[in-house]
């Protein structure tokens, strides 16, 4: 909804705001909303917190893309049991699977898909190990690879982050005369956004090979494609240096708005990188939230709209330790959102609080502040949280747990 931005408290949270300790006011507040405990505590924190409703609304109206949900346990384990079940009867019925017709190779491809699946799940190397078995009794039994067997199978390395592997493989292809696609590599690049994220500080350079690999391959990279690469860009932010990443990312970047991508569809890329900088804002607090602020700069120039998670991201980069400077910047972006219609989702919302909640517990330690001027720092800091969690109902957002134990951490 199109709420004024920043709303005053509403006269009942006002009046909890007054006479009460900060912890009972926080908790009567919790108890006076029905979504005291969240619908999904699973991942209902900060940035990680759990969807909500209205969510699935945004997505399909473009404001918001979509998320994966993370794997359970369970399904983690239904995923390679299947996995395996598949690959133990392709075994017992091979001999009756032969030859090059389109219906043979395409049993074979659907247990390969499996392993992919497997693989995502946490199969990881086992998953791979799998597939490499499903190709060889291919060989066996004279059935040719096509595209999709050697992208199920990189696909399976990009998720194992086997790099060796999926190297392999793509030899084996190319020697097949099987010519890959762009979603070959895509799987290709995103793996090297994996490897990124385990700490290779070397990741975000072979990302941008692979570009160069399509391109001499006769393959015009895709908005996955370039998404992947700025993605291992930013993976890389907290072991290659926030300036360094960046500066990879806003080249591939430039390269994606040549290629003509752009709108919506570059909206992703740019929130990978985004997310890189809030990743390693702990480490270096001032360069990431200025690396931020221009990619965010590019973003607009570059015509491409914000969605919630741009926003959220820029929040959480620009004022996640409370410094006033940053929290003054994240609350103007929380009335920009409102204002082009972009509306805050519990995460943007709790980012904010979080943000107002250590500032209030640097300013109770004395950082950046005098030691008259402490506690009255800090209670102002927690009016604030205060205030955004007031913002946050009335814009109809449920407050979560999250919410309610990150206002307490601040007491």
């Amino acid at each position: 909804p199109n709420t004024p931005a920043l709303a005053r408290p509403s006269s009942v949270v006002g009046s909890l705001l007054r006479g009460r300790s900060d912890a009972r006011r926080i908790l009567a507040l919790g108890m006076c909303t029905e979504a005291s405990t969240p619908a999904g505590v699973e991942g209902s924190s900060g940035m990680g917190a759990g969807p909500q409703r209205g969510d699935a609304d945004r997505r399909r109206s473009g404001k918001e893309e979509p998320r994966r949900r993370p794997v359970s346990q369970t399904d983690a384990r239904q995923d390679r049991e299947s996995m395996l079940a598949e690959v133990r009867r392709l075994e017992e019925r091979s001999e009756g699977l032969t030859g090059e017709a389109d219906g043979v190779v395409q049993v074979y491809n659907r247990v390969l898909t499996l392993c992919a699946r497997a693989a995502r799940s946490g199969a990881g190397l086992e998953a791979v190990s799998k597939g490499r078995d499903v190709l060889t009794l291919m060989t066996a039994r004279g059935v040719p690879g096509n595209v999709y067997t050697y992208t199920n199978l990189i696909d399976a390395c990009a998720k194992a982050a086997a790099e060796k592997e999926a190297e392999e493989f793509f030899a084996e292809m190319e020697a097949a005369g099987v010519a890959p696609n762009v979603v070959t590599f895509a799987a290709l690049t995103s793996l090297h956004a994996r490897t990124a994220r385990l700490g290779n500080r070397a990741a975000p350079a072979k990302a941008l090979r692979m570009l160069d690999r399509m391109r001499a391959a006769g393959v015009v990279p895709n908005a996955h494609a370039f998404g992947a690469a700025v993605d291992a860009c930013g993976s890389a932010a907290r072991t290659l240096g926030v300036s360094k990443a960046v500066e990879l990312g806003m080249l591939v970047l430039d390269m994606m708005h040549r290629d003509g991508v752009g709108g919506e569809a570059a909206v992703a890329p740019y929130n990978a990188l985004l997310k890189g900088c809030s990743n390693a804002a702990p480490a270096d607090r001032d360069v990431a939230a200025a690396r931020a602020w221009a990619v965010w700069e590019h973003m607009k120039a570059s015509g491409v709209p914000p969605n919630v998670v741009t926003y959220t991201t820029l929040v959480d980069a620009a004022a996640q330790d409370g410094r006033p400077g940053g929290l003054k910047r994240g609350l103007k972006l929380l009335d920009e959102m409102t204002t082009r219609g972009v509306a805050p989702s519990a995460v943007t919302f709790n980012v904010m609080i979080k943000a107002c909640a250590a500032g209030a517990r640097r300013a109770s330690e004395g950082q950046g502040h005098p030691s008259n001027r402490r506690q009255g720092a800090a209670q102002e800091l927690l009016e604030e949280a205060l205030w955004v969690l007031a913002r946050m109902r009335e814009a109809g957002v449920r407050p979560d747990l999250y919410s309610y134990n990150t206002l307490l951490s601040a007491c």
